[in-house]
């Protein structure tokens, strides 16, 4: 039987420009429910490259 899993508040470093960005307890649950992996960029970077403005 697995045990409910916990999610605390992740402070990570963006490595594109090195900026200090939170991973919400709720973003985490969001993105293992996806089967996805944690963002490695903050959210400014990440909008950049979606938009193609980089």
């Amino acid at each position: 039987m697995a045990g409910k899993k916990y999610y605390k508040l992740i402070v990570s470093k963006c490595k594109e420009c090195g900026k200090e960005f939170q991973i919400s307890p709720e973003e985490q649950r969001y993105f293992d429910s996806k089967g996805f992996v944690l963002p490695k960029r903050c959210s400014i970077i990440f909008v950049c490259y979606s938009e193609r403005r980089c």
